[in-house]
């Protein structure tokens, strides 16, 4: 668990460090960590069906393809500014996914949503205005 926790705090730093594009560190990425799950498979022998793959192919799908995306984001982020913006920009997903979902379902967003998002996105802007000394607010 510890070397896990090591790994994932040094991606920022590795990936920013790497000359590679985004794409290929995503594509090395996604087959390291196929390959991994893979070698779990084969030593445990626990065969994932392929009826339960079936049935579930368009959320897998889904959820693949916006992983990568996200992962493309992140690491493109990773190159054009900081570690530690590109980082909060990726935990702020959550937030941009409840503001798309409310507007997309048309449904309501309550207070303490609302509030939540207030106290975080200004303090994303400030971080950015202070790090590049531009004001992109419109």
């Amino acid at each position: 668990m510890f070397l896990a926790m090591c790994l994932f705090g040094l991606i920022g730093i590795l990936a920013s460090g790497v000359s590679l594009p985004s794409s290929v560190i995503v594509l090395f990425r996604g087959l390291i960590g196929s390959l991994f799950i893979l070698l779990v498979i084969l030593s445990t022998g626990k065969w994932i069906s392929s009826e339960d793959v079936r049935s579930n192919l368009k959320p897998l799908v889904l959820s693949g393809i916006f992983l990568g995306l996200n992962w493309l984001a992140l690491f493109e982020a990773y190159k054009q500014t900081t570690i530690s913006l590109a980082t909060l920009s990726n935990y702020m997903a959550p937030v941009f996914v409840m503001i798309v979902s409310t507007i997309l379902t048309q449904g309501e967003i309550h207070c303490d949503q609302v509030s939540m998002r207030y106290r975080i996105h200004p303090r994303v802007g400030d971080g950015f205005r202070r790090h590049t000394g531009r004001d992109d607010r419109g």
